[in-house]
């Protein structure tokens, strides 16, 4: 018999965990770790069906269908984008992105976050030009996987040392989402384009007018979706449109101030976290490492795409933090010392949810899409391990007491 009091701990356990920062990292983890199992398991068959299972939806005569992994990602993580629009959005207005004199250094580090990764993987597949498509694989930050990461380097790291990494990961983010604008669409379809920028100027007026109700930003939303899906446009895009356009604060006919960014993105956001990405990660991530052979894990993709971002994100991100803060446009408070930095660093190479986005869109071929995973994976084990151990022995580390 199960006692009230493990029942009320196991409750409130739970909710604590829900609540917690890396939670989501930690569930998109298992997911990935459990695709991975699949895929390499004699019930791989099973999970390659469940992933390859088509999603059918029918309208009178008009029938919608697409495999599982990308009805994920082509409408699912569409949330996912409409999230992370809302939390820019939200930043630029009230956050830490809403003063200047914070954005310079986040932004110049994560400038050269993306150019180091991209120039590394574009050394490597320079000779291929079906390879080259993807040099922007390792340009992201997973920002749920390296806050889950810097979680577990426990307490005692200074509030500044987080805020730095999430505004590094808002700008890589926001980088990638202009990448994938402006380098990963097909061909361009004028008319539902064309009708997708009215969809926009409704949204606008909408904005314009304070409307808070999302019903109506729901509806342009998806409207939005079918256009940029039909016209060639990467979905996701819609979703940040609809994102940035969700007022931030309106003003009722009563006076009552309401915050429909807060509130959607309290409604939106556990969703996001413990169902989509984890659904993404777990159709992506299963790489099947039985048909691979030692080669392929030093082909020019995977090495690319691991050595882009392992490299390539600490060298840009911390190199450029040091530069800044010795023309002295970076400050940060005594606490954070050097090594905190390059531990933020050294998390910013865990590219894994954005990595695989874009490696979908980059690669049609499943053997060069294998060894985009095999390196986003092999750059987020050992990201996260050098960036774990950095961060906690440096919290511990004693300070130097000075001599009288």
């Amino acid at each position: 018999m199960i006692r009230p009091h493990f029942v009320s701990y196991l409750s409130r356990s739970t909710s604590i965990f829900f609540r917690s920062e890396s939670s989501a990292g930690v569930v998109m983890i298992l997911f990935a770790l459990f695709a991975v199992v699949a895929a390499n398991s004699p019930f791989s068959e099973l999970y390659l069906n469940f992933i390859g299972s088509s999603v059918a939806f029918s309208w009178g005569n008009y029938a919608f269908a697409l495999p599982f992994a990308e009805f994920v990602k082509e409408v699912l993580m569409v949330f996912f984008f409409f999230n992370v629009g809302m939390e820019l959005k939200k930043e630029m207005v009230a956050g830490f992105l809403s003063e200047p004199s914070q954005v310079v250094s986040p932004l110049i580090a994560a400038f050269f976050g993306i150019l180091l990764p991209a120039l590394i993987y574009l050394a490597f597949n320079f000779a291929d030009d079906m390879a080259l498509h993807g040099w922007a694989i390792p340009c992201a930050t997973d920002v749920a996987f390296a806050l889950c990461i810097l979680a577990l380097a426990g307490k005692g790291l200074n509030p500044a040392v987080k805020v730095f990494l999430l505004a590094i990961a808002v700008f890589d983010d926001l980088g990638a989402i202009i990448i994938i604008a402006l380098f990963y669409g097909s061909e361009l379809m004028l008319a539902p384009l064309g009708v997708g920028g009215i969809v926009i100027m409704l949204m606008i007026i909408l904005n314009r007018l304070q409307v808070s109700s999302f019903f109506f930003y729901g509806i342009f939303g998806a409207a939005l979706l079918w256009c940029f899906y039909a016209g060639g446009i990467s979905t996701s895009i819609a979703g940040v449109v609809t994102g940035l356009l969700i007022p931030y604060k309106c003003v009722l006919s009563d006076h009552k101030t309401v915050y429909p960014i807060n509130e959607n993105i309290r409604l939106f956001k556990p969703w996001v976290n413990f169902l989509i990405l984890p659904l993404f990660a777990f159709s992506e991530a299963g790489v099947d490492f039985r048909g691979l052979v030692p080669a392929d894990f030093t082909s020019p993709v995977a090495l690319g795409v691991a050595l882009g971002l392992f490299f390539g994100k600490q060298i840009g991100i911390f190199g450029a933090t040091l530069v800044l803060m010795r023309l002295g446009w970076c400050k940060f408070p005594k606490t954070v010392k050097k090594p905190h930095i390059y531990g933020v660093a050294l998390l910013s190479g865990i590219g894994f949810t954005m990595s695989l986005f874009v490696s979908k869109l980059a690669f049609t071929s499943p053997a060069l899409l294998d060894m985009a995973k095999v390196g986003i994976i092999m750059s987020a084990v050992a990201s996260s391990l050098c960036g774990l151990a950095v961060l906690r022995f440096w919290k511990r580390k004693p300070a130097r007491r000075r001599v009288p």
